[in-house]
This record gives structure tokens, sequence and C-alpha cells, in this order.
């Protein structure tokens, strides 16, 4: 009984220790996700580009908000990323548009 009972206690006592990891690792899951789709992104229709982009926004702010010593690095290349993104619609909608 005293054994089941220090397992329990030990397990309350170390399970918010990994929190901060689980949590990263959520982030990490969608940045490579997300940054993947870069070496597709002209081939991605345009709509989905412009999600990729709102997506890439709303995980800037997650990751800025992250005890990750690594933080930095990811902010950096999730901006390169997400500037892809926006520079294919860019171009994209120029092509469209009438010239004056």
């Amino acid at each position: 009984m005293k054994k089941s009972v220090c397992i329990i206690l030990l397990l309350f006592v170390f399970i918010p220790c990994f929190a901060p990891y689980a949590a990263a690792q959520s982030w990490i899951e969608d940045f490579d996700r997300i940054c993947a789709q870069g070496e597709i992104a002209d081939s991605l229709p345009t709509a989905t580009l412009r999600e990729l982009t709102l997506e890439s926004d709303k995980l800037l702010v997650v990751i800025e908000g992250s005890t990750d010593p690594r933080k930095k690095v990811f902010t950096f290349r999730l901006k390169k990323c997400r500037n892809l993104f926006a520079y294919i619609i860019d171009l994209r909608e120029a092509k469209d548009r009438p010239a004056p």
C-alpha cells in the first residue's frame, strides 16, 4: 500500500516538470508542418498560402511567449517561411492585376 501511494505522489510531483516539454513539442510540430510547406509553396493554392500565413502569425506569438532557449532560431526561421508564403501571394496578385 505504501509503495503505491509513493508512486502516485511521485507522479504528481514529476508530471508538471514535463509539461513545458510537452508544450514545446506541440509548437515544434506545428512549426515543422508549416515550414515543410515551403518546399512546395509555389504549387499550393493561394487560399492555402493565406491560411499558412495566418497560422505562422499565430505560431509566432506562441513561440515568442515560450521559454525555450531555441526560440530565437525558430522565430527567425518561421518568419522566413511566412515571408515566402506572402511573397508568392503578392506575385500572384500582381500577375492578376491589369497594367495601368
